[in-house]
């Protein structure tokens, strides 16, 4: 993650634009909030990992305006992956014991019985292809959130206070009335 304090917020948003367009990456998540005392951008940018480094330091280089925060931060998913690839592999052999088995029933009860077990390894193995595939987007894919923030000047109105006496006279009015 990225935090930037700019002097144009359209002008630092064009220009991380141009490098979403030269990087080949895309905005996942972006929100305009428009308060009366600031502006603020917050864009989640997902970057092919070869072009990772590269965005950000053309990011850096751009000077797009004041650097207030930024947090890198990596996770290995290298473990789960094959993990996962290994349990896969296993699961389909089982599926093709199980259709062996199937094939070799002798009544309807164990058709049934390695039918239910061909499901629910089914379901696993659905489940940690979807996982890999998250993993594979992980992997792909580096994730960059960037916050540009521009304040809005403020006009400053002066407001007279009253004066002991003049709260005194009111008071005697309102006791009065």
């Amino acid at each position: 993650s990225m935090q930037y304090q700019v002097e144009r917020l359209e002008a630092a948003k064009a220009e991380l634009n141009y490098l979403v367009n030269k990087y080949e990456a895309y905005y996942s998540n972006e929100k305009l909030d428009q308060q009366s005392y600031q502006k603020v951008y917050q864009l989640n940018i997902r970057i092919p990992s070869a072009n990772y480094e590269s965005f950000v330091q053309d990011l850096e280089q751009k000077g797009l305006g004041e650097l207030q925060d930024k947090q890198i931060s990596a996770q290995d998913v290298s473990e789960e992956y094959v993990d996962l690839e290994t349990r896969l592999k296993n699961k389909r052999a089982y599926i093709d014991r199980y259709n062996g088995l199937l094939k070799q029933a002798k009544n309807m009860e164990d058709v049934l019985k390695i039918q239910e077990k061909i499901r629910v390894l089914e379901e696993e193995i659905d489940r940690a292809q979807g996982r890999l595939r998250f993993l594979s987007d992980r992997v792909g894919y580096g994730t960059l959130n960037v916050m540009l923030k521009q304040e809005i000047e403020q006009e400053i109105v002066e407001v007279e206070e009253d004066t002991f006496l003049d709260e005194f006279k009111r008071s005697i009015g309102y006791g009065w009335s």
